[in-house]
């Protein structure tokens, strides 16, 4: 599993979305897909989605869900 932006400020998602880390990680994505066999992708939340694109769908198997966030009580 990975953070596609790779670090964020605290209490702040996204923060660190423009330092380039997105085309980094596009790039790990791509050559796993293009030079693995049989990965496992577990894209967790709407955003992870959009990397399907990156990901040859007849070597590898993808799964993803929505991401929403629960607060438990205990």
């Amino acid at each position: 599993m990975l953070n596609s932006s790779l670090s964020v400020k605290s209490g702040k998602p996204n923060s660190h979305q423009n330092l380039g880390w997105n085309k980094f990680t596009d790039k790990i994505l791509k050559y796993i897909s293009g030079n693995k066999n049989n990965v496992v992708f577990f894209l967790w939340g709407n955003f992870a989605k959009h990397k399907q694109q990156l990901i040859d769908k007849n070597k590898h198997l993808i799964l993803s869900l929505g991401l929403k966030f629960y607060q438990l009580n205990s």
